[in-house]
């Protein structure tokens, strides 16, 4: 590594005193392989063209075939898409002048806003410029759909803890945003707590990098610290009225994706203007371009694979009796009372030893849990069927997504007007159809944890959840599977799709609705009221069965982290996004009071 970085770091002393400033380097052999120290963000949000130092890297409107080789080893499909993290790419070293000079020219063709109205295009502001490749001080390069490109020193070094990552505001929105989203921009966990270090980061502002555990967050951003003036993570667009334009529309409600960010990973959250398609007040005119200030997170620096550290929590379902969790003998988040739960502590993969507590230091129960890198288990404190306290442990995954065992051939029922989907048949060769991820999700795994009921079935107001819908669509039903929610026994962990998933899609309403965010007021919804039955296994099966009277039912608000962060009228929505548990605890027949009834909670995975 070093000689190459000598003779990079000479060219760039020597590199002015040549007059060709077109004349690339001449290929060594390895030098083809390699990246110069350029790299470029696709912060258009639209499909770009691409040409550096006279060589085009896309098709510019050819098939992908007739690309030149450089261009097609980078852009196979002859085009630089656009995707939530802008899509970056290294110039290669192969393409850099003598100079280290690098002449960029980026574009997009004529953009046609809907085949119905071939003639209505636009086109975005083009980039002309040239950078210079500097290994020694590495820059990322942020197309923007101003036509600016935008530098930023790329940080090469690592979080000072191996489980943490790094993570700042880089802000570059506009100093006047139609929809009131300028100013300082705060950035908060998903009930709304600011996050310390990443508050008030004015206009043309970078802060300093935060250190944060590794995991899921759902991070929101805020203009002026008003809950009203929530920023849209792309690909989301701002709530927008055609019909009332030009006054701005109140920005609340609007969620982005849960994101696991990796261990020694470096991130930052790029806020930029940028260019929307909205509906027009009319249907029968053209689609409306509207500029708002909106953000991408993206990956400055991935550690690679996770091959370490994974993530443990425990919660207190023991009735009415206040424990401590250790993992090998160290505290897990100190005495927990009953209900009560505690943060994530990180280990490294291999098997541990999970011991439970009482107050006076005696061991009630002893569990061992083999660790794999990034399973995110929590344990689950229990009174068993025998009446011992217990341990179960229930992996939670972060990604919401489900292997679907049964697609081949399967219709799924589209959205109202819309051709039913019909995925393709599955010959065998390639998994990956079977695979439904679910980005902006209602997630929840139910679990049974009284010791007196045999067998527990969860519903949505007394409908059995069912396999049906499709995530990607956000209509139809859910999709889950029996051990998801049918006949759960005391301590029992489904090992395979265990989750219920409500997919949050954009709305479509009626022109005058803020609907183009993710508000849930508008189909689809996540279940409105989680209610427990006591049902039968076996032969004689029977779901749900009898109702749990005696257990009073949630609501879907019951699942919104923090009301406060929805203060407009009409905004509150019946549930929150997340990644949930909905567990079943303390006693039903054989409780003794109030305190230890059974009663349904919820814990919350992300933050």
């Amino acid at each position: 590594m070093r000689p190459k970085l000598f003779i990079l770091a000479t060219l760039v002393l020597t590199g002015c005193a040549k007059t060709k400033i077109d004349t690339l380097l001449n290929p060594t052999g390895d030098e083809v392989a390699t990246n110069s120290s350029v790299r470029l963000f696709n912060f258009y949000n639209y499909n770009l063209d691409v040409t550096v130092n006279n060589i085009p890297l896309t098709a510019y409107g050819q098939t992908a075939a007739q690309g030149t080789q450089a261009g097609l080893s980078l852009f196979p499909g002859g085009s630089w898409l656009s995707e939530d993290n802008g899509n970056p790419f290294f110039v290669p070293n192969s393409l850099v002048a003598k100079d280290r000079k690098v002449h960029i020219l980026i574009s997009t063709p004529p953009l046609t806003l809907n085949s119905t109205y071939s003639a209505s295009s636009f086109s975005l502001a083009s980039i002309d410029t040239t950078v210079i490749d500097d290994p020694l001080n590495p820059y990322d390069y942020y197309a923007l759909a101003t036509g600016h490109l935008l530098r930023v020193p790329r940080n090469t070094a690592a979080p000072s803890q191996p489980q943490n990552f790094k993570i700042r505001i880089i802000n570059q929105g506009a100093a006047t945003d139609p929809n009131n989203l300028q100013g300082p921009v705060t950035v908060t966990y998903a009930d709304g707590s600011p996050v310390p270090g990443l508050g008030n980061i004015p206009p043309g502002g970078t802060s300093d990098y935060v250190e944060l555990p590794y995991g899921a967050y759902m991070f929101r951003l805020f203009a002026d610290n008003d809950y009203t003036k929530e920023l849209a993570e792309l690909p989301v667009l701002a709530n927008f009225n055609s019909c009332a334009t030009p006054t701005p529309e109140i920005q609340e409600g609007i969620f982005p994706r849960v994101r696991t960010f990796k261990p020694g990973a470096t991130y930052s959250i790029v806020i930029t203007q940028n260019i929307g398609i909205f509906q027009a007040c009319s249907y029968a005119t053209p689609p409306v371009p509207w500029p708002y200030n909106a953000y991408r997170i993206v990956t400055e620096q991935s550690p690679g694979l996770n091959t370490t550290f994974a993530r443990v929590d425990a919660f207190n379902a023991l009735p009415t009796v206040p424990v401590t969790v250790t993992v090998d003998g160290q505290p897990l988040g100190g005495q927990l009372p009953y209900a009560g739960h505690s943060d994530y502590g990180i280990y490294v993969q291999g098997t541990h030893q999970v011991q439970v507590l009482n107050g006076e230091g005696t061991v009630l129960a002893t569990r061992s849990l083999t660790l794999s890198p990034y399973d995110n288990y929590t344990a689950w404190v229990y009174q068993n069927p025998s009446g011992e306290p217990d341990i179960c442990f229930a992996n939670t995954d972060m990604t919401s997504t489900l292997y679907q065992t049964n697609s081949t051939g399967t219709v799924f029922i589209g959205q109202s007007g819309y051709p039913p989907i019909v995925p393709p048949v599955d010959d065998g060769t390639n998994g990956s159809i079977r695979v439904l991820s679910t980005p902006y999700a209602w997630q929840t795994r139910f679990l049974n944890l009284t010791p007196d009921v045999p067998y527990a079935t969860f519903t949505n107001d007394g409908t059995l959840f069912t396999a049906g819908g499709n995530p990607n669509v956000g209509y139809g039903d859910s999709v889950s599977y029996a051990d998801a929610s049918i006949n759960l026994s005391p301590g029992f962990t489904a090992p395979t799709e265990p989750f219920i998933i409500f997919s949050y899609k954009c709305g479509f309403g009626p022109v005058g609705n803020p609907s183009n965010g993710f508000i849930p007021n508008i189909a689809p919804f996540p279940p409105t009221k989680i209610r427990v039955f006591q049902s039968q296994s076996g032969a004689d099966a029977v779901a749900p069965g009898t109702i749990l009277s005696g257990v009073a039912p949630l609501l879907g608000s019951a699942y919104i982290a923090n009301p406060a962060l929805y203060p407009t009228p009409g905004f509150m929505p019946q549930s929150e996004p997340g990644i949930y548990t909905t567990a079943l605890i303390g006693r039903y027949y054989s409780a003794t009071s109030s305190q230890d009834a059974a009663r349904l909670v919820i814990l919350k995975h992300n933050k």
